[in-house]
């Protein structure tokens, strides 16, 4: 099992952030035991090197795509996880989660479930997927990536949620094994306001 730990090092609620990442990173080394090998830091913001992500982890990846001038956070997400899967040969088979590194995986149900099927997710009550925290087989999330229409994206400002559940519904329709769990067990700080049990 491999954890795409995505981080973003932005100036507002600097130390809100840093203490999450930092958290939800030990939480996943100690309580779920993930080996500290397994986990990819990647930051999709800063360019340079970030003095506490480095203190965490030995194995962090910086994107450098980030784009000021782009609105849609799932591009953005989508630009710098394509840029990690060019630079970084992980086999088709491999199971990967990406996991908002500000969320807080409560326990290894998620873990689990994903050893049983080729993608888990969580569908919110609109229908859509909780990127927050999401499972596939490596060639299942390559496709997804790859298969999205960024231009599209950005410029009608459609949301990532509502791609993956359609990416999700159609595999499955077609014969994958793609769970849809009610519970995933995440705490999620949503806007630094509202924490959010999923």
């Amino acid at each position: 099992m491999k954890v795409l730990f995505t981080t973003a090092t932005i100036e507002k609620n600097f130390d809100i952030r840093m203490n999450e990442y930092i958290r939800s990173y030990e939480h996943l080394l100690t309580n779920l035991r993930v080996r500290e090998e397994d986990i990819f830091v990647i930051e999709c913001v800063q360019h340079e090197p970030v003095t506490f992500l480095e203190d965490m982890s030995d194995n962090v990846f910086y994107t450098k795509t980030h784009d000021h001038r782009i609105r849609n956070k799932g591009v953005l997400e989508t630009l710098g996880l394509m840029k990690f899967f060019d630079t970084h040969d992980i086999p088709d088979d491999q199971k990967v989660v990406k996991l908002t590194g500000r969320y807080f995986l409560e326990s290894d149900s998620f873990l689990v479930e994903l050893e049983k099927a080729e993608a888990v997710a969580k569908l919110d009550i609109h229908g859509q997927i909780f990127t927050g925290c999401l499972g596939m087989n490596m060639n299942l999330f390559r496709n997804f990536l790859s298969g999205l229409n960024l231009f599209e994206m950005e410029s009608k400002m459609i949301n990532i949620e509502r791609e993956a559940a359609n990416f999700l519904f159609h595999n499955k329709a077609d014969g994958h094994q793609i769970s849809f769990l009610e519970k995933i067990n995440v705490v999620a700080n949503i806007n630094n306001d509202l924490v959010t049990y999923w």
